[in-house]
């Protein structure tokens, strides 16, 4: 990718006034974040030519790609009907995220990565969502809806999973030999 090209994708419109030299100063500490000890710049994952950067990705994983592999697998497993199996992989895949995406990266390219990666979120917390619903585990599925953020809970499809974990919960189930009691979670088991 160009310096021009890394320029406009991070900074968009206004660009910092020392234009290309700030880009070292940026990808120098990525390349000690990505690289194993000792890595010469020459074999960094990051290399570098006269007015370019390129990224080497040869052995090299990246939570992005284990996101995207994760999420996928669970959706499929939750598509072939099997809940129990989808809500511990869409766990796993939920495990990755650990606060703000790209937080504190600006620009429009991080802005548009930043909102495609919180929208993911929110589809594997829906599915994740369905699945505990699915399952019957109507507290598990009340307490994650408690914790999502202020945007979701007002979501429509969030909505509707919660008033089906609501009803779940507080609908009679029978017990053999006993009363009905009201609704299950994974603690009252």
């Amino acid at each position: 990718m160009s310096h021009e090209h890394l320029l406009d994708g991070v900074w968009g419109a206004d660009p910092p006034a020392s234009g290309t030299k700030v880009l070292a100063s940026h990808v120098n500490p990525l390349r000690r974040t990505l690289d194993r000890a000792g890595t010469r710049h020459t074999e960094s994952v990051i290399r570098s030519g006269k007015g370019w950067y390129r990224f080497v990705l040869d052995d090299v994983r990246l939570d992005l790609a284990d996101l995207t592999e994760l999420g996928d697998r669970a959706l499929r497993t939750k598509a072939s009907g099997d809940p129990a199996e989808a809500a511990q992989q869409l766990t796993d895949a939920l495990a990755l995220f650990r606060g703000e995406p790209l937080a504190q990266l600006s620009g429009p390219f991080a802005a548009a990565e930043r909102e495609r990666l919180l929208e993911r979120r929110r589809t594997l917390r829906l599915a994740r969502l369905s699945c505990l619903v699915d399952l019957g585990r109507y507290g598990d599925a009340l307490d994650d809806a408690a914790r999502l953020p202020e945007a979701d809970r007002y979501d429509e499809s969030m909505l509707a999973l919660r008033m089906r974990a609501l009803y779940g919960w507080a609908a009679p189930t029978p017990r053999p030999g006993g009363p009905p009691r009201r609704g299950s979670s994974s603690a009252s088991r």
